[in-house]
Parts: structure tokens; C-alpha cells; sequence
């Protein structure tokens, strides 16, 4: 059948609660490996099974929020509420695998979040670990975002 195949295609725009947009907030199928991500204004358009379908919009800090969308709906607007709870403590490996700081074998080093905050560029947290992390050398590329050698 062909229908199996079709998909329809829905769109939608990302804010906080005081209507800013939210730019990286990931947008994605509940249940599917089909998802997006909304762009500098908070939109997005996301290609979806036909049917009604539940959409998952996250971004860091703030609640998720699941969207039911109906055979009928092509557009979405969700407004994400801040999630005023801390971040616990997260240790990131080269690998990207997420541990516990006790159980790793090699020295660490803590950032805390009120040191990222403190800085003259809030919007780029990678500027923020400059002089705050041992043999991080950070360094502007020609017009991309910064890069950190190490």
C-alpha cells in the first residue's frame, strides 16, 4: 500500500512563556527516530506519519512538553516553561559517555554552573570554560563557533 509510505508535514514555532523564541529545541515523533530541531526564530518543520501523531519538544532548562497533532493539524505553537530544579552534577567523557565522577579512575576538574553564568558572553558556554579549565585552549574559528583543542 502507499499509504504506509506517505507522510505529511507539520510546522510549528518554539517559545518561552514570555513569547521568545527558542532556538535548538529538539522536536521529535514520541515513539519514531523522526525528529528536528526549531531554528533562530523557534520554528521548525517536521515531516510526520500520516495520522495523529504526538510531538516531544525539549531544550535544555526547560519542561518537555508532548503535542498531540490530528490527521487535520499542520500547525504547532508550544510555549516551554523554565524548570527552576538544579542540574545535577554530569560528567562528560571524550567518548560523549555520560558517568559519575567517583567511579571514573583519572583526575577531573568541576566548573559549576554559577562560574558559566558570570561572564561577558552568557550565550556561549564554551567561551565561559576559557581560563576556568586546565590545557583548554579555546579559539575562535573564521566566522564558525569556537573550537576547543586540548
Amino acid at each position: 500500500m502507499f499509504a504506509d509510505a506517505q507522510t505529511r508535514t507539520v510546522t510549528g514555532k518554539v517559545s518561552t512563556q514570555d513569547n521568545q523564541p527558542i532556538q535548538g529545541a529538539s522536536v521529535r515523533v514520541k515513539g519514531k527516530s523522526i525528529g528536528t530541531t526549531s531554528g533562530a526564530d523557534g520554528s521548525f518543520t517536521l515531516n510526520v506519519p500520516p495520522g495523529a501523531a504526538t510531538l516531544v519538544i525539549s531544550y535544555v532548562g526547560y519542561d518537555a512538553v508532548e503535542r498531540t497533532v490530528d490527521a487535520n493539524s499542520s500547525d504547532v505553537s508550544v510555549s516551554l516553561t523554565q524548570n527552576k530544579t538544579q542540574l545535577g552534577e554530569v560528567v562528560v567523557t571524550a567518548l560523549g559517555i555520560t558517568r559519575q565522577a567517583k567511579t571514573l579512575v583519572y583526575a577531573t576538574q568541576t566548573v559549576k554552573p554559577s562560574e558559566l553564568t558570570e561572564v561577558r558572553d552568557p550565550n556561549n558556554v564554551i567561551n565561559s570554560l576559557q581560563g576556568k579549565v586546565a590545557n583548554a585552549v579555546i579559539n575562535q574559528g573564521s566566522g564558525g563557533p569556537p573550537v576547543e583543542q586540548g
